[in-house]
């Protein structure tokens, strides 16, 4: 965890679901549902004023970037922090999609957010379209990039091991980490979870 997501902190869910279809994911259901955005605030408030908690994880599996109507909500969410001057400093999980845009980065930034997580996987197109990832490098290029200029700190989630995956295939991943420079980096193993395709 970022030295600048302070302790005590907490961690909250905002969204439960997602219906996209990586290969290596495990979780049970597709059905992406929302909470109210008001209740997310009061959740928040709450153990801010009953525990003093200086930071907050919304541990969605993709909090924004995955439609239109899905960045509508984050700003609803965001508003509300405004409105309650809740003033912590969160962090979110994020897709690298088209729908990405620096309107909706601004608010959240506005609003407290100070890391997005990404899910890239690898800096190999082909990598990515075996494993269903359904995102495109040029889409990694500019979500990093709106996340920069709105000033939030990014970190690019990796994996080793992926089906069809080559020496060569990692070496694009080590590309595309010293081009786009992330603020920090996950690397991880593929592990074949129970209940995912690649299982």
């Amino acid at each position: 965890m970022p030295e600048d997501m302070l302790k005590p902190r907490a961690t909250i869910v905002a969204a439960r679901g997602c219906p996209h279809r990586c290969t290596f994911c495990s979780m049970g259901s597709k059905m992406y549902r929302q909470r109210n955005p008001k209740d997310v605030v009061e959740e928040i408030m709450f153990y801010k004023n009953k525990f003093g908690i200086k930071s907050i994880q919304i541990y969605d599996d993709e909090f924004v970037g995955m439609s239109p109507q899905q960045n509508e909500w984050v700003k609803e969410i965001c508003r509300e922090m405004i409105k309650k001057d809740v003033r912590l400093p969160w962090l979110v999980q994020g897709r690298c999609s088209q729908f990405i845009d620096l309107a909706t980065l601004k608010i959240m930034k506005e609003a407290g957010c100070i890391w997005i997580w990404w899910g890239v996987e690898s800096g190999s197109q082909k990598v990515l379209d075996i494993i269903h990832k359904d995102i495109k490098l040029e889409n990694v290029y500019r979500a990093f990039a709106l996340a920069r200029e709105a000033g939030i700190k990014s970190l690019m989630f990796l994996m080793v091991g992926l089906p069809g995956q080559t020496p060569a295939d990692v070496r694009l991943s080590i590309e595309l980490v010293k081009k786009i420079k992330p603020d920090d980096i996950g690397i991880h193993i593929t592990t074949a979870f129970p209940g995912s395709e690649l299982r």
